[in-house]
This record gives structure tokens, sequence and C-alpha cells, in this order.
């Protein structure tokens, strides 16, 4: 977590190391819609209580030509299962249209009508607590995301700038509104990850020596406190 003056700092020791990915050269200002997805109980929110942190999430992305203009969203979006076990990460996904996740949520349609291909054995979990109507919205965020590779592609850094936290409804998963929308708080700082295939390069290792890092932080959990703040300061 760094504000951004670090941001930059770290970017100048990374520029001899890592090169900026940009999937669309003439719109290479890219962010990220992700809405996240739980039960009544919030029984996803309290495994970041244990060894084993699992979120379910809509991820959808957005890009625009200048960081001015108003960003487009992609036509697709993507339900996502994220596993983290300390520092080992393990993600699944499926694609799927935006205007049919509201139906998906409310178990009028499987998840299996729905993807662009039978789901993922690691969504199998996922798609029973969707066709029983146990999953709903909680929060959404909002960000800017830059994305830079080195190693032949072996490790993938991101950062996440100008988080916002915003309240979420199923409708919204349908919305091609772009930006934060019911925002109630925004993040102050950026949020870095360095994210390896393997083993990462000692001297890539080298370049975050002195950076603080915060290994339980996730955006749903943060997200989710700012809420109940937000809810108790009402």
């Amino acid at each position: 977590m760094l504000d951004r003056l670090d941001v930059k700092i770290l970017l100048a020791r990374l520029r001899p190391y890592a090169r900026e990915r940009l999937d669309d050269p003439e719109r290479p200002y890219t962010f990220v819609r992700t809405t996240y997805l739980d039960t009544l109980d919030l029984d996803y929110l309290l495994s970041h209580r244990a060894s084993m942190a699992r979120s379910v999430r809509v991820r959808r992305y957005a890009t625009s030509a200048t960081p001015n203009d108003v960003a487009t969203l992609s036509p697709w979006c993507f339900l996502e299962l994220k596993e983290s076990m300390g520092i080992r990460r393990r993600k699944v996904r499926t694609r799927l249209a935006p205007a049919a996740c509201p139906h998906l949520l409310d178990g009028s349609i499987g998840l299996d009508e729905l993807a662009d291909r039978s789901p993922l054995p690691g969504l199998a979990l996922v798609a029973e607590e969707l066709r029983g109507h146990l999953l709903r919205p909680t929060i959404t965020t909002w960000c800017r995301r830059r994305a830079f590779v080195a190693d032949a592609g072996n490790v993938r850094i991101t950062i996440d700038q100008d988080v916002s936290y915003c309240l979420s409804a199923p409708d919204d998963l349908a919305s091609d509104e772009p930006g934060p929308v019911r925002l109630y708080r925004r993040g102050a700082a950026d949020v870095v990850e360095l994210k390896c295939h393997g083993d990462c390069p000692i001297s890539l290792l080298e370049l975050f020596e002195g950076v603080p890092e915060a290994p339980s932080f996730t955006k749903y959990r943060a997200g989710m406190e700012l809420s109940r703040r937000a809810r108790l300061a009402a």
C-alpha cells in the first residue's frame, strides 16, 4: 500500500526490468470494475480471517484514450473465484454477458447456460450457490489499473490507483455506466501487487526492499470494513 510519490519511485526502479502492458495502445488507460458476491451470512468475507481467503466476484474492464475521457466498458465480464493462502493465489473464471448476470443471481438461469464454455470444475460450488440463489452483490470497487510484465512474462506487477468503494445491487452488473456509482469511500493509497509464476528473480525482489508489505490486505475486506464504518457514521 503506497502513496503516489512512493509509486513513482518504485516505477523508476522497475523501468530497466519491466515494461508496461497495454492491450490497446490507442486506449492506454485501463479501469477495473469489480463486484463482490457473498452469502447473507458473509461466508466469503469471514474466510478472510482464516488460512484460506476466498472471494467470488464479477469483474469487468474499461478503457479510455485519455485520463479525462469517459471510459467505455468491455462487452464481456468475468465471474471469478479467487483463493489465497499466504502468498499463494489461485483464480478460476469464466466469461459472461453482463446483461445475463442479474438472471444468474436470481437463479432463473444456471451458470452452465450463461458461460461461453462449460464452467471450470473450480466453479462448481459457486454454480451451485448461484442456482440456490445464495449469493448477492455486496460492494463494488472501481480503480485505474496499470500492469507491468518482467522476466519474459513470468512476473506481473499491477498498480491499482484511485480505488473507489461503492454500494452494489444486482442491476449494476448489467449497467454500462462507467466510473464509481453509489460511492461511499475512496482508498487513501495505491495497491501494488507483485505476482509470479514460480520463483521471482532476485534482481526484482531487491527492488522491493524497504517497501512495506500488506499480506492480509484485500480490497473486499477493506471495502466491507469501510462500509460498516460509513453505516455507523450515518
